[in-house]
């Protein structure tokens, strides 16, 4: 019910996609005509509903995403569809029907216990990950992320986690924390007492450049992530690598209420606060739960 709410969208605010000129795919049939799913909103958004294509082309659908350019290399991983990146040429292409990517769910009627959950559905570049795995050492190696990028959006801000909130992780013996937090807030790296305990990695760092390739592969080679709610939880889930996610006691609506994993990523574990701004409690269950697995 909830997906077919969310058309809503469009009328809340502006679109977070480019309408396409050519009709409307409504879950019907296609012949002789190609499907375009059009990406909105986030990276996370993006990495969590291009399931969704590879599922329709499986169906006999010739299936294209139109994304931005930078996440065309990843998003190249996907089985059986097309990438495209200039919006013009496709708008300009006939026998085309298009829906935005997170309409697509309301169309096939998805519902939790029907939500394509087969992963590893994105890959990493076999070269890359051998490059980096070479580089991250031994240990059980745990990737991790504490804001989303986009503290100045009250909403997100919420999701934002002191990296302070990562001492019990940081305190097990054996653990070696890498970190694959991106822009200003990787700078409380030397605010924090254990800050010479976590690995700075150069993967991504370019704006220009393609985006999650390092990371994809980072992730490949570690144990565990440990996150807040951000793409970085996505991609983790999307290439089958075990990830616990951190959440505001008022979590985003994908995570669901009152459960500990997600019909969306079967590797991947909540954490949820039992009040409102307050950490601690939420790492102490999480240092537990590693230490029990570390050793």
């Amino acid at each position: 019910a909830g997906f077919a709410d969310y058309e809503f969208r469009t009328e809340a605010g502006a679109p977070t996609f480019v309408a396409l000129p050519q009709p409307r795919w409504d879950g019907a049939p296609l012949k002789d005509e190609r499907l375009v799913l059009v990406t909105e909103q986030g990276l996370g958004d993006t990495i969590q509903f291009c399931r969704f294509a590879p599922l329709l082309a499986a169906r006999g659908f010739d299936v294209t995403i139109l994304t931005r350019r930078e996440m065309a290399p990843l998003l190249s991983t996907l089985q059986n569809v097309t990438i495209e990146t200039d919006d013009d040429k496709v708008a300009k292409e006939p026998n085309v029907r298009w829906a935005p990517l997170l309409s697509v769910p309301a169309v096939l009627g998805v519902t939790p216990d029907t939500v394509p959950a087969d992963v590893p559905y994105l890959a990493a570049e076999p070269a890359r990950v051998e490059a980096w795995r070479a580089r991250l050492g031994a240990g059980f190696k745990i990737g991790i992320n504490w804001t989303s990028g986009h503290s100045d959006k009250p909403h997100f801000k919420r999701r934002d986690i002191p990296l302070a909130s990562f001492a019990p992780l940081a305190a097990l013996p054996s653990v070696q924390l890498i970190s694959l937090q991106k822009g200003a807030a990787a700078d409380q790296i030397a605010q924090v007492p254990f800050g010479n305990k976590i690995m700075t990695l150069d993967a991504d760092m370019s704006a220009d450049a393609d985006f999650f390739l390092d990371t994809a592969a980072i992730m490949t080679s570690l144990d565990l992530v440990v996150t807040c709610d951000t793409s970085v939880t996505h991609l983790a889930g999307a290439l089958g690598r075990p990830v616990f996610v951190a959440l505001p006691v008022v979590g985003d609506w994908r995570w669901m209420l009152g459960r500990e994993d997600s019909p969306w990523y079967p590797t991947l574990r909540i954490f949820r606060q039992a009040a409102s701004g307050g950490w601690d409690d939420v790492f102490a269950r999480i240092a537990e739960t590693v230490r029990l697995i570390a050793n």
